[in-house]
């Protein structure tokens, strides 16, 4: 897709699935305190558009993400693009004192765009997908917060991310690439919580 080869269009592979997997992995293990970050190019040369003509890709097709959290956990992350199909789209391997939690699945725009697997010390958890749970794989997702959302209205509550958690992760995002750039270390300053 053209649209998402121009950085101009803030949708990337790391502004788009990057962002979707740091903001899911902060949301499984807390807040972070600092990162450092890599993106290259592994796949210099992209076919896009209608007419499917090779041309030269000027955006990171590979993002990998050190990071301490707030526990001073350690966090390793690596978004890819230009996997094959067989691959699995996305995994995480949370490991601690009482074994390792491991969601997996996904789509190949990335685990926001697909179902998940969820298990826990090798043994495959129920998930009760609730009301989506008949929907097509690419519809459950979005349907799913959604259906949060209408459940926030109804109740008075807060769980889905609001404008301001986009605003942080934004910001958190923007580092990732300054890192990526500059090589430096980049400590938390207005990320998500």
């Amino acid at each position: 897709m053209a649209f998402a080869e121009d950085a101009e269009n803030g949708a990337t592979l790391v502004t788009v699935q990057g962002a979707h997997t740091i903001d899911f992995a902060i949301a499984v293990l807390g807040p972070w305190a600092d990162l450092n970050a890599l993106a290259t190019t592994q796949y210099p040369e992209v076919q896009v558009g209608d007419l499917a003509k090779p041309q030269a890709r000027t955006i990171p097709d590979h993002l990998l993400v050190q990071a301490r959290g707030a526990a001073n956990v350690a966090i390793s992350i690596e978004v890819a693009g230009g996997r094959p199909p067989e691959a699995v789209p996305f995994r995480i391997e949370v490991t601690g004192e009482d074994g390792d939690l491991v969601p997996e699945g996904g789509a190949m725009r990335g685990f926001q765009s697909g179902k998940l697997t969820l298990s826990l010390r090798g043994e495959l958890q129920h998930v009760d997908a609730g009301e989506v749970a008949a929907m097509s794989t690419e519809a459950a997702n979005v349907a799913a917060m959604y259906a949060a959302l209408r459940t926030d209205i109804v109740s008075e509550t807060s769980t889905t991310p609001d404008f301001d958690h986009a605003a942080h992760l934004a910001k958190l995002i923007h580092d990732v690439l300054s890192s990526a750039r500059t090589g430096l270390r980049k400590k938390a300053e207005g990320w998500p919580a």
